[in-house]
């Protein structure tokens, strides 16, 4: 029973996450060319762990629990909660 709520949890963090990297993506499409010249995804990593990369790099590599604020090179802030 506990090893089916946790499958339930993961899918649960799974579809936020997805929503989040959409929304991310969404944000690319913008005007401003930093987001357009670098890309920024999210990826669930075995575990229920969260690895969020920057441009390449890995920013964030834990569990799913909290906020990420993220600033672009102009002053934009993006706000991730996972």
């Amino acid at each position: 029973m506990a090893t089916m709520a946790a499958r339930e949890a993961v899918r649960g963090t799974e579809q936020l996450l997805r929503q989040t990297a959409d929304a991310l993506r969404g944000l690319q499409g913008q005007s401003n060319p930093y987001l357009q010249r670098n890309t920024q995804n999210i990826q669930n990593a075995r575990g229920g762990n969260v690895r969020i990369i920057v441009d390449g790099n890995v920013v964030y590599d834990g569990p799913a629990n909290g906020r990420y604020d993220m600033y672009t090179r102009n002053g934009k802030h993006i706000e991730i909660y996972y």
